[in-house]
């Protein structure tokens, strides 16, 4: 809004400050007035002549209407079968031609030309999606496990760990055992004789326990090494298979422009009912070139003006309703027609009439071929 004021305010600053002179019309010449005259009658007389075309071609259509109308029952029983069958054809296409395509162009043109092996393709994709699903529980399991034994074996390396300090607290006990024991019994003349059996015999115990552990840790260790190794060389197979079957699965959904089994057997489906459609439609139009033959063959009889006119407007010959309408439509057009053609006749009869006077009065040198031209225009009009 703002920039239409501002461009309005450019203008009038234009119109009360500046003056531009405008160029004075020259006057037409006779000659040139008559000339004029004569290009626009041509132009009125070439749409005077396709309007009259038009008016006869409406007109032979009203006839062949009233034609149609005149008919009787059993006359107009085989065009009212035929019409029927058209229109009732021309519905159920329609209304097939509005149905959603589900399926993309290429995806119609992939499915066709794959039709015989596309059963087979969703079968062997699904076996892919499940061993490669197979394959992935067993690496999870294998993972797992894998986790389980290196726990286990942290656990015993720590085990070991605290045996080794146990048994070096049992000896450095035993060392400052048998030293008192011994500043007892020289110095102090005790009798440690059952102390020592008492201390000997821990000391054995002690160290029979940590020996024994110690040797079952080890054991043990070995295997949980063992187990975990053996783990890791069955996840790295289990990898290997996971690799070609995930492959496998990703080669058939970049194939088909799908990302599952699920995906390619919808599309697989939409394509059977796409294609059940696509014969229907084919069968349909079969039998609707069937009924137009039919109809034109029936109307054809009668030497209408036009029967093929008829195919778009079957309805017509099936419901008087909607031909009434389509008469009303034509009676309007030819009356619009009639009115146009009187006007352009009387407005070229105007200029005829005015060219000729002008002719009288001025008298051109080009007279003659401007009398020829008013000639031509009368054989194109046709006019009196």
């Amino acid at each position: 809004m703002k920039w239409f004021k501002r461009k309005k305010k450019q203008e009038e600053y234009l119109e009360e400050d500046v003056l531009i002179p405008e160029e004075p019309e020259m006057p037409k010449r006779p000659e040139d007035v008559i000339v004029d005259n004569c290009e626009q009658m041509i132009e009125t007389a070439k749409d005077l002549e396709d309007k009259k075309s038009e008016y006869k071609v409406v007109t032979a259509y009203l006839n062949d209407i009233q034609l149609l109308e005149d008919l009787s029952e059993e006359e107009a029983a085989d065009i009212k079968e035929a019409a029927e069958n058209v229109v009732s054809l021309g519905n159920s296409r329609a209304e097939l031609l509005k149905t959603e395509k589900k399926l993309t162009d290429v995806q119609y043109l992939q499915m066709e030309q794959n039709e015989a092996d596309i059963p087979d393709a969703i079968k062997r994709l699904q076996a892919s999606e499940d061993y490669q699903a197979a394959v992935e529980r067993d690496m999870r399991y294998l993972e797992t496990e894998k986790t389980k034994w290196m726990y286990n074996s942290e656990g015993i390396r720590e085990e070991q760990e605290s045996l080794r300090k146990l048994s070096i607290g049992i000896f450095s006990a035993f060392v400052v055992i048998f030293a008192i024991l011994l500043v007892l019994q020289s110095i102090f003349e005790v009798n440690t004789q059952l102390i020592w059996m008492l201390v000997i015999f821990a000391a054995a115990v002690g160290g029979f326990f940590v020996y024994k552990r110690g040797k079952d840790d080890e054991e043990e260790l070995k295997r949980s090494e063992l187990n975990r190794n053996h783990t890791i060389v069955l996840l790295n197979k289990m990898k290997i298979k996971y690799v070609n079957a995930k492959n496998a699965v990703d080669y058939a959904c970049e194939k088909y422009h799908v990302n599952n089994s699920y995906e390619l057997n919808k599309v697989w489906e939409e394509y059977k009912e796409a294609s059940k459609e696509q014969e229907k439609f084919l069968r349909m139009n079969e039998e609707r070139d069937f009924y137009n033959a039919k109809l034109i063959k029936a109307l054809r009889q009668y030497r209408l003006y036009d029967v093929r006119v008829w195919l778009d407007q079957a309805q017509a010959l099936v419901d008087k309703r909607e031909m009434v309408e389509v008469k009303h439509e034509l009676v309007e057009r030819r009356q619009n027609l009639r009115n146009t053609i009187e006007e352009e006749t009387r407005s070229l009869k105007e200029k005829r009439k005015k060219t000729e006077r002008l002719l009288a009065e001025e008298n051109p040198d080009n007279r003659t071929e401007i009398m020829e031209i008013l000639q031509s225009i009368d054989k194109l009009s046709k006019i009196e």
